[in-house]
C-alpha cells in the first residue's frame, strides 16, 4: 500500500479497511511502500498492528525476496 494515493491516502484507506474488516490482517499481509522519508510516516506505520512493515522506494528485487522469505516462515 502506498501512502500517497489519489482520492484517499493510504492512511485513510487503512483506517477504512480496519473499520469495515477488522480482522483482515489475519488474512492479508500489509506493507507500506512509499517514497516518503518522513520519520513520522514510519512511526505511524508502526502504530498499526495490521501493518507488517514499511518499505522505502525504490524497491529492489532483493528487498522483495526478503519480505517473501519472512512471510514463508
Amino acid at each position: 500500500m502506498d501512502i500517497n494515493m489519489p482520492q484517499m491516502d493510504g492512511w485513510q484507506f487503512l483506517d477504512s479497511l480496519i473499520f469495515h474488516r477488522p480482522n483482515f490482517h489475519l488474512e492479508t499481509i500489509i506493507y507500506i511502500v512509499t517514497s516518503s522519508i518522513a520519520h513520522s510516516d514510519r512511526d505511524k506505520a508502526k502504530s498499526y498492528k495490521e501493518v507488517s512493515g514499511f518499505l522505502s522506494k525504490p524497491l529492489s528485487v532483493e528487498k522483495l525476496k526478503q519480505v517473501a522469505v519472512r512471510h514463508q516462515e
